[in-house]
């Protein structure tokens, strides 16, 4: 399931969250899509997708999710989240 970032960023984190759960629950693999974003609030990436993260473990869905289209500082802020999120 293809999930388009922009969609999500008019709307609040949690219905991302939202989104993304109700995937991984159903066992679909989640690929989020950040085309034409340049930038995100740290905030919004923490409380979506660092939530799912804190919720099932990295290692659990680490090869359920995948991204597509990031520029770097959104890598490297996914990557401090799932730092930071994991336990």
């Amino acid at each position: 399931m293809v999930i388009y970032v922009k969609n999500f960023l008019e709307v609040t984190e949690e219905t991302l969250y939202n989104n993304i759960k109700k995937n991984l629950e159903k066992g679909k693999r989640v690929v989020l899509d950040f085309s034409n974003i340049e930038s995100v609030e740290y905030a919004f990436l923490n409380n979506s997708l660092g939530d799912i993260i804190e919720e099932y473990n990295f290692e659990a869905i680490e090869h359920r999710i995948n991204f597509l289209n990031v520029v770097l500082d959104i890598k490297l802020a996914i990557k401090e989240i799932v730092k930071k999120r994991n336990k």
